[in-house]
């Protein structure tokens, strides 16, 4: 079963596509856990062949100014008007793990 699953999966991600700074930027500019949206700075970023999955690190500015450390985050359905976005820290572990496995795995692919 996990084999057809793997299967199924790289047949409709079989590669990645890139996402531009500016579309990351405008996707968390709403997002509740971040105090500065225009100070995010994003490394290691990786989409899904069709770009509704991405994933990577950011890296923003707290509420005294000072950049808090590269956290990885997730972005399901970023295509449509309310994408999921997660961001690690920000939920909990037993989610995290779920949420970082799953769209590390779709990106890889």
């Amino acid at each position: 079963m996990r084999n057809i699953l793997i299967i199924l999966l790289s047949g409709f991600l079989f590669s990645c596509s890139d996402v531009s700074d500016d579309e990351l930027t405008s996707l968390f500019t709403n997002h509740s856990s971040l105090y500065d949206p225009g100070s995010v700075t994003f490394r290691n970023v990786s989409s899904s062949k069709d770009g509704n999955t991405i994933c990577g690190e950011l890296n923003a500015k707290n509420r005294l100014g000072g950049y808090v450390g590269w956290k990885r985050f997730g972005v399901l359905k970023a295509k449509t008007k309310n994408p999921n976005i997660y961001i690690e820290g920000a939920e909990t572990q037993e989610v995290e793990a779920v949420i970082f496995s799953s769209t590390q795995l779709l990106c890889d692919m």
